[in-house]
Parts: C-alpha cells; sequence; structure tokens
C-alpha cells in the first residue's frame, strides 16, 4: 500500500474507532442508550440485544416503552446506524492488520465476507426495528420476525471472527516469543 494510502487509511481507522468508541458508550448510557430503554420499558432490553425475539416480544417492548420511549429507542437506534458502519470499518481493519502480522493472511477475505455481512444483517435490524416502531401500534407480524433472525445472524456472524481473532493474536503472541526462545 502506498505510504500515502496508508496513511488515509490509518487515519481513517484510527477515527473510526473513536466514533465507535463514542457511540457504544453513548448507547450503554441512560441519557441515549439501552439503560434509558430498559428504564422506560420497565426493565426490558432493546430487541437488538435479544437475538431471536418473537414478534411478541418485540409487541410488548414497544408497548412498554410509551410514545416517549419509542421516540427514544428511535434515537438510539441511529446512533447504532453509525456505530455499525465504524464498527465494520474496525473489524475489517483489525482483520487485515493482524492477519499481516501473524501469518494468517489466508482468512482475510472469508473474515471480511463475516464481519460486512454482520454489518449489513445489522443494518437490515435496525430498519426493521425503526419500520416496526414508525408503525406502532400495527405491528408486522413478518417484518418483527424477520427482525429477530437478523439479530440472531448478527451475533452468529460475530462469533466466527472472535474466534478467529483470539487465534490470530494467540498466534502472533507466540510468533513474538519465539526468538527469545531461541536465544
Amino acid at each position: 500500500m502506498p505510504n500515502r494510502r496508508r496513511w488515509i487509511w490509518m487515519l481513517v481507522t484510527l477515527l473510526c474507532a473513536l466514533v465507535c468508541l463514542g457511540t457504544w458508550i453513548a448507547m450503554g448510557s441512560d441519557a441515549y442508550g439501552s439503560v434509558g430503554i430498559a428504564r422506560l420499558s420497565g426493565g426490558d432490553a432493546p430487541l437488538d440485544m435479544q437475538p431471536g425475539y418473537t414478534p411478541e416480544d418485540a409487541a410488548a417492548l414497544l408497548e412498554h416503552l410509551g410514545s416517549e420511549g419509542r421516540a427514544f429507542y428511535q434515537r438510539f437506534l441511529l446512533i447504532d446506524l453509525v456505530f455499525i458502519a465504524s464498527f465494520a470499518w474496525l473489524q475489517v481493519a483489525i482483520t487485515r492488520g493482524l492477519a499481516r502480522k501473524s501469518g494468517m493472511q489466508v482468512f482475510v477475505r472469508l473474515m471480511t465476507v463475516f464481519c460486512l455481512a454482520r454489518a449489513g444483517f445489522d443494518l437490515l435490524e435496525d430498519t426493521a426495528v425503526l419500520i416496526l416502531i414508525a408503525q406502532h401500534p400495527s405491528l408486522p407480524t413478518g417484518l418483527a420476525r424477520a427482525a429477530g433472525i437478523f439479530t440472531w445472524l448478527k451475533f452468529a456472524l460475530l462469533v466466527p471472527w472472535l474466534i478467529w481473532l483470539t487465534a490470530a493474536a494467540i498466534r502472533l503472541l507466540r510468533k513474538n516469543k519465539q526468538p527469545e526462545a531461541d536465544g
């Protein structure tokens, strides 16, 4: 990668890391995030933290939230859209960098596909939930069921990446310790 492109890549990656951290903190807060949703709903978790939820679960949460809570949840999902994009970039950047340093480049394309597919399902899920909120009290059962499946798929696609990440990190640690053991 030419030097200028590398610096741009690193700058965008750093920016995405900061955005990812900021949105993650906001989404965990009472003011903008899941704690606020739990408070407004009487203890329910956001749908995107419940893999495989049912249409009944979605209907119950949206009803428990009330109009103020549904507006709050919409803001939460808009923040989540920014998180999804920045986290996807960060995942790909980590995958590329760690694969190069650990010697596991053979998995880069596959792990990148997993990362981007996870982000795609996350975006589909957020879009579906935004539509469910907008159409409340009417609840399109098929859309609610699909949103629950999208949530399950985003988590399912995260798992292989986390396993690969762990394996690559262990391999890198062993590779870095190798010269010490020989010396």
